[in-house]
């Protein structure tokens, strides 16, 4: 069980000289090795000077070592931390993966790893920040001079590999004994590839479908920019309406118009099928034609789905 906070950075309780808004940011470690302390490799006060939302990533929990970031903030979400705190670790041990039975390590290399507690009345708002995040991070990129495009359901892609990833926020009614009592909240949980070089690695099928930003611009990127530049474009999209998000994320989809091939998903003995992609449903599931007929798809239904080559 997550333990009190026992060791905090410099900045703590710093307010933001325009607005007042306060800004609490803190390092944590375990007594059991789950957690580790940080080596503070991620600047928290550049953060914190670039970061312009209003709520999103104005608690900022930095860890060094984790099992699983989505797994701290479960803890920290039934504690009521506020909407759009976020939990952020070097490394993941078993992070969670969109597929069933799966986790994977993600080692310190520079990368971003973490997650954002939600919270909302509306069990509406979550499908909505799970379609802006994509499109935040895609946001993000072209502000670093990186062209990129969501992939549905959970990715984005540049240059034709894997960039970043997320899990779709599952809602969860509050517990009564909190102070939001009567509202829902989720957990967002994003990887991205800031300055890993994918192509050294000794795992081929990963250096082959994963790339970085750094990678692709040839230069080391500043992490504290882009995971505050992706939170201002988040916590924005997150006010749009669900079709005003759609509209915008059908724009920057990979998939849009293209051949796909999809790969049912928990069917061991079903083959995979061609289909062409008309486009988004009002409730975000992809709508395909294949064999002459028009499919509407749901995340539960799709193990696997990329471009024919």
């Amino acid at each position: 069980m997550l333990l009190e906070i026992l060791v905090r950075s410099g900045i703590k309780q710093r307010h933001f000289r325009k607005d007042r808004i306060h800004s609490s940011f803190s390092t944590q470690k375990q007594v059991k090795g789950s957690i580790v302390e940080p080596k503070m490799e991620f600047d928290l006060k550049r953060f914190q000077n670039n970061l312009k939302t209003k709520q999103f990533g104005k608690e900022l929990i930095y860890l060094n070592q984790v099992e699983s970031t989505m797994d701290i903030a479960m803890e920290e979400a039934k504690k009521s931390k506020s909407h759009g705190t976020i939990v952020l670790a070097e490394k993941q041990t078993k992070g969670k993966a969109r597929k069933e039975n799966r986790s994977w390590t993600s080692d310190p290399s520079g990368n971003l790893y973490f997650t954002i507690i939600l919270r909302s009345p509306q069990i509406s708002f979550f499908p909505k920040a799970h379609f802006a995040a994509p499109i935040a991070v895609v946001k993000a990129s072209n502000q670093f001079g990186v062209e990129s495009f969501a992939k549905w359901p959970n990715d984005v892609w540049a240059h034709g590999k894997k960039l970043s990833g997320m899990i779709q926020p599952i809602e969860y009614d509050q517990d009564e004994n909190s102070a939001y009592f009567g509202t829902f909240f989720g957990l967002l949980g994003i990887g991205i590839n800031v300055n890993q070089d994918f192509s050294t690695l000794n795992d081929s099928l990963l250096s082959q479908s994963a790339i970085s930003l750094s990678q692709i611009l040839d230069r080391k990127i500043d992490r504290e920019d882009f995971l505050a530049s992706f939170l201002h474009h988040l916590e924005e999209m997150t006010n749009w309406t669900q079709e005003k998000i759609f509209e915008e994320y059908q724009k920057v989809h990979l998939l849009s118009d293209c051949v796909v091939v999809i790969k049912p998903k928990g069917l061991e003995n079903a083959e995979a099928f061609e289909a062409k992609v008309v486009g988004l449903s009002s409730e975000g599931q992809l709508v395909v034609i294949s064999e002459g007929k028009q499919l509407t798809l749901t995340t539960e239904e799709v193990g696997e789905i990329r471009p024919k080559l």
